[in-house]
C-alpha cells in the first residue's frame, strides 16, 4: 500500500480546513482527531452555524478535500 502523504521525498499538500457544526463538543473533538491523526490538515477556524461559517470560508478559504 502507498502513503504519498507520508513519503519523506514529497512534500504534502496542506489542506486549510474549517470545523462546521452546531455542537461544541462535537467541534472540539473533531479537531483533537484531526490535529492527532490528519497531520495534513490545518485547522483554520471552527463554526456554529451557518452564517459564521460563510464569513469564515471567505476570510480563509479552506480547500475542499
Amino acid at each position: 500500500m502507498n502513503f504519498p502523504i507520508f513519503e519523506k521525498t514529497k512534500k504534502a499538500k496542506m489542506l486549510k480546513t474549517i470545523i462546521i457544526d452546531d455542537e461544541e463538543h462535537v467541534r472540539k473533538t473533531l479537531g483533537k482527531f484531526l490535529l492527532k491523526y490528519c497531520l495534513q490538515v490545518v485547522l483554520s477556524s471552527e463554526a456554529a452555524g451557518v452564517a459564521e461559517a460563510y464569513e469564515l470560508i471567505n476570510r480563509y478559504h479552506p480547500r475542499p478535500a
